[in-house]
């Protein structure tokens, strides 16, 4: 008899072992999955600011201060669309700050239209950089994640 409840004992922590060890698995396939996802988005993201980023570069180098030819309604059309197919894949917490970020970002203008001019009439804000700023915050968004090595602290 003895030898019958040492092989139902062992039979059972083995089949809980095999349930434990697939809900492992399983989880941690679902996340490998949601981060390669949210990846792929993150870089068709960033890939939409490409030319601007490197045309605002360009600009502040150059010390132009009129960064209306660089960010038109076309280009804050693509960069809307971009955002749009990047939304999803913030978390609640991510897409509140995201949705601040982009509309600091949409309104640059407006911002170094503000930042412009001190009392005596001096220019003090750089067009091209509150654009370039405002871009490269909203860019910290979409920066690739990799694996979490300490998934079972989680």
């Amino acid at each position: 008899m003895s030898g019958f409840y040492a092989t139902m004992i062992g039979a059972i922590i083995g089949l809980v072992g095999v349930f434990i060890g697939s809900r492992l698995s399983t989880l941690t396939a679902i996340e490998i999955i949601n981060r390669q996802t949210f990846n792929n988005a993150a870089s068709i993201f960033r890939a939409a600011f490409v030319n601007e980023i490197f045309r605002l570069q360009k600009n502040i180098k150059n010390g132009s201060r009129v960064p209306d030819e660089i960010i038109t309604l076309d280009v804050l059309i693509s960069h809307e669309k971009a955002k749009i197919i990047f939304e999803p894949f913030l978390t609640k917490n991510e897409l509140l700050r995201f949705n601040i970020a982009w509309e600091k970002y949409k309104n640059s203008e407006s911002i170094y239209d503000q930042d412009m001019t001190t009392k005596d009439g001096a220019i003090n804000a750089d067009p091209s950089k509150v654009y370039l700023d405002n871009i490269n915050y909203l860019l910290e968004f979409g920066k690739p994640k990799f694996e979490n090595k300490k998934w079972f602290l989680k």
